[in-house]
């Protein structure tokens, strides 16, 4: 299967993590447009069309928008126009981070979620991000892991595990490790032994949205 990542950022994720978690039966075509400090600039129609060239010249099977931020700051109605458009333009089914992790919490059954994100952030996606989880009906908590590496190529997955051994919320129920460049699935199995929460990264649940997509 062949994935379109549409990202405005540098950081290597979805390209790194899908290929991973499907043991190389994924592949992927990753289009870059905008950048972390304009966001709205790959929802612009420009940016979706040159995209959508690009990505039906590689016959992707799935196209996915993997920006957590953009998704925060563009609010969910915006974000499910951006997925409709998406799949107009390239003719295969879309996706889009925050969605594709709201219907993962939703499937592991979580209500009550602590909202990981990683040390790049800033106070406005804390914010942003439990307004968007809010919306769709879940009790969300942010917290910043500022204390992790600054540089997304340093995080490692003990890095992750040591830092939720300190600062797990006692009333979650659900974590999601947010942030398509915050490489964080190979903590999520052991992090789901130690703290017996629904736990979800980001690429993960665009991972398991692509496969749904696909049945």
């Amino acid at each position: 299967m062949t994935v379109g990542v549409l990202t405005p950022h540098s950081a290597p994720g979805p390209e790194v993590e899908l290929p991973a978690l499907s043991e190389g039966r994924m592949r992927t075509v990753v289009v870059r447009a905008g950048s972390p400090t304009q966001l709205s600039a790959s929802t612009e129609p420009s940016a979706l069309e040159e995209a959508a060239r690009i990505f039906r010249s590689s016959a992707v099977d799935v196209v996915v928008h993997a920006s957590t931020t953009t998704g925060y700051l563009i609010g969910a109605d915006k974000e499910a126009l951006l997925v409709d458009e998406l799949a107009r333009l390239c003719g295969v089914p879309a996706l889009a981070s925050c969605t594709a992790a709201v219907s993962a919490l939703r499937a592991g059954g979580a209500e009550r979620v602590q909202l990981v994100h990683p040390p790049w952030f800033t106070d406005v996606f804390d914010v942003l991000g439990v307004e968007y989880f809010q919306v769709h009906g879940f009790q969300a908590v942010a917290t910043r892991a500022r204390d992790l590496p600054d540089d997304p190529t340093l995080v490692e997955p003990h890095h992750v595990i040591d830092w939720l051994d300190r600062h797990l919320q006692d009333k979650t129920d659900g974590i999601y490790l947010a942030g398509n460049g915050f490489r964080t699935a190979a903590a999520v199995d052991e992090l789901k032994q130690r703290t017996g929460r629904v736990v979800v990264s980001a690429n993960g649940a665009l991972l398991q949205a692509v496969l749904s997509s696909s049945h």
